[in-house]
């Protein structure tokens, strides 16, 4: 009794069509001549078997054409399919194929789970500061005031009288031009926070990671 075809699942056809057409651009003889490589020994017991003595490939070139036919009913046996998810899709059988889209969909459940939770301790860790004379941590977002800094370095140098002046006259304005720290932040894939101790370096840091961390929420 010959064996029953059966519908192929259209996630796990569309992974074999792939593969057939990557692989050997739709062209039967090539996947004919691997299979039968591969599976050499479930050809030769093929061969012993009463009345497929002259059956030559373990499958033949019209059951490959029409399955892989665009207007095909994309069915044949499970033992074919099983030949060709190993061969083409490298998977033991058609059923771990089936499977393998609905493990790849837990599997990016989990990971999402994972960064939700990362996400959120990060936010507990990050999201308070320590301000002299108070007993507990505040809320970053509560007290941060986004501060302004320049892209050049400010050097050491010997001022003159005249500029140590015009720098204490009410109202003075240095000429070097300044930028908010998030914008600093987003113009450079790399940079270097340069000031004094307590200047609010490491604040600056908590709170444009707060921000991109609002993205994963």
């Amino acid at each position: 009794m010959a064996a029953k075809s059966i519908k192929t699942n259209s996630t796990v056809y569309q992974a074999l069509l792939d593969a057939y057409g990557e692989r050997y651009g739709r062209s039967p003889s090539g996947l004919i001549g691997m299979l039968n490589e591969m599976f050499k020994d479930e050809l030769k017991a093929l061969h012993s078997r009463p009345g497929t003595s002259s059956r030559r490939d373990l499958i033949s070139d019209k059951t490959i054409r029409n399955f892989f036919k665009e207007d095909s009913k994309q069915s044949l046996t499970e033992k074919n399919l099983n030949y060709l998810c190993r061969a083409l899709l490298g998977v033991d059988s058609y059923r771990d194929a089936i499977a393998q889209p609905e493990q790849a969909k837990e599997k990016e459940l989990d990971i999402d789970i994972w960064l939700k939770e990362y996400v959120s301790r990060l936010k507990r860790k990050y999201n308070t500061v320590r301000i002299p004379n108070m007993g507990e941590p505040a809320p970053l977002d509560e007290v941060y005031t986004e501060s302004k800094l320049s892209e050049e370095l400010q050097f050491r140098k010997n001022k003159s009288i005249a500029e140590l002046q015009a720098e204490m006259e009410p109202g003075y304005k240095s000429n070097r031009s300044r930028l908010e720290v998030s914008v600093i932040f987003s113009k450079h894939p790399r940079l270097m926070i340069w000031g004094r101790a307590g200047s609010g370096k490491t604040t600056a840091l908590k709170k444009y990671l707060l921000s991109e961390l609002d993205r994963f929420s």
